[in-house]
């Protein structure tokens, strides 16, 4: 039962954040929507026209900007369309288009010897009289002027389906920043419960050499200790030493070995315990090389616990604790 709620609940939410039947409902009522249909030609027309005015390499067939202002006239032609559907007007061709829309034309042409100029590139749509060389690069340049001066001042309204995609795309980002917030705040909670359980964090620590000064007893973390915190010579079973002050009670030790190179080095590390730092007794031991061990045992009360190497090498650990 719960298994089954479960699945319901996430797929609810999917459904919240994917709006996948409302965004195929929207697509599928646009099909339909010859306003919506026009605006979306209109827009495609142009967007090629401007690939073809500027291609990401050169045209094999040579200038295409004739092929442009053909399509900056199907832009033109599609705003006029989808503007005169908005105002609820019918227009049957070209012609009554523009007559629709004229004194708008005109007051983006400028002047009448503009707007006769530029109705006459955007009628010139027939192989009986195509742009020459010359004429192509003034028409592809006025009908991108006046396409782009069109849309400006008619911005096709947002669509359905556009309306959902930014639904989903909040939805997602307003989803992805509640995960990464309650990532963020499980690592910050489980550093600080960490952080309370370690006995070893401010207690006085020593090691068996020193090969070079990184950071001083009681610190684990300093300047210049972000590789490690100690490092001894290269000599036989070298160890780190912790002195809690006082018998403590623990379950379990954490190890993090150096964090740039050389993790081998660290092994076999074996953990023992003391209250005396006469005898020693093993609580855990390791073999394998690793980034950080965290270790489990049989609760001990002990003062000393030492963090040694059964090999003759160099010993230098990122950090060690020491957990209730």
């Amino acid at each position: 039962m719960f298994v089954t709620d479960a699945l319901a609940w996430l797929r609810r939410a999917h459904q919240w954040v994917w709006r996948a039947e409302e965004l195929r409902a929207a697509r599928q009522a646009e099909q339909t929507d010859a306003t919506a249909q026009a605006w979306r030609r209109a827009r495609i027309a142009a967007e090629v026209a401007e690939v073809a005015l500027r291609p990401g390499s050169p045209w094999l067939g040579g200038s295409a900007e004739h092929v442009a202002a053909g399509l900056f006239a199907d832009a033109l032609a599609w705003q006029l369309r989808a503007r005169s559907l908005e105002r609820g007007l019918e227009a049957s061709s070209f012609a009554e288009l523009l007559d629709q829309h004229r004194s708008e034309l005109l007051e983006i042409a400028g002047s009448e010897a503009a707007l006769s100029r530029l109705v006459g590139w955007a009628s010139r749509r027939d192989f009986d009289s195509p742009l020459g060389s010359l004429e192509a690069p003034l028409a592809a340049s006025e009908l991108q002027a006046a396409a782009r001066a069109l849309g400006r001042r008619h911005p096709p309204a947002s669509s359905a389906s556009q309306r959902v995609l930014r639904q989903r795309a909040l939805r997602t980002s307003a989803l992805a920043f509640v995960l990464v917030t309650l990532v963020v705040s499980l690592k910050v909670g489980l550093d600080v419960r960490e952080r309370r359980r370690d006995l070893a964090r401010g207690k006085p620590w020593q090691a068996s050499s020193h090969y070079e000064a990184v950071c001083r007893s009681p610190d684990h973390d300093c300047e210049g200790g972000h590789r490690y915190f100690f490092h001894t010579q290269n000599e036989d079973s070298p160890w780190l030493e912790v002195d809690l002050q006082r018998a403590e009670r623990f379950t379990a030790i954490k190890v993090v070995n150096r964090r740039d190179c050389c993790e081998e080095r660290a092994v076999p590390l074996v953990v023992e315990v003391s209250n005396d730092r006469t005898s020693w007794q093993a609580v855990a031991q390791r073999t394998e090389p690793f980034d950080e061990w965290e270790r489990s045992f049989p609760a001990q009360t002990a003062r000393w616990v030492r963090f040694r190497t059964t090999s003759r090498t160099f010993l230098h650990l990122g950090n060690v604790l020491v957990l209730r």
